[in-house]
């Protein structure tokens, strides 16, 4: 694996791990304190880190793109980035009633 490769699959893997955590420590709050505020966070913070963490994702492989010199895969990263925002920037306005 070359080291921007590797770079990436680190952070699809930690942010993987994290979020996992999260919502296993969030079931094991829900079995002790089903009527408690903590697993719903612990929940919610797992589904955040895992929306997020393909966006740090395209993020980081343009940023590399960019130094490396290659414009048009830096392009294309950018591009990516704006539609994965756009994307959830209309879910979350949409959500909301």
């Amino acid at each position: 694996m070359s080291g921007m490769e590797d770079s990436l699959y680190r952070i699809v893997l930690t942010g993987l791990l994290i979020s996992v955590t999260l919502y296993g420590l969030g079931i094991i709050a829900f079995v002790f304190s089903p009527e408690g505020e903590s697993w719903r966070l612990l929940m919610e913070a797992g589904t955040i880190l895992l929306l997020f963490t393909p966006i740090v994702k395209v993020t980081v492989a343009g940023y590399m793109f960019k130094n490396r010199g290659e414009k048009a895969n830096a392009a294309t990263a950018l591009l990516v980035l704006i539609f994965m925002l756009l994307s959830l920037v209309l879910g979350i306005f949409l959500r909301i009633k």
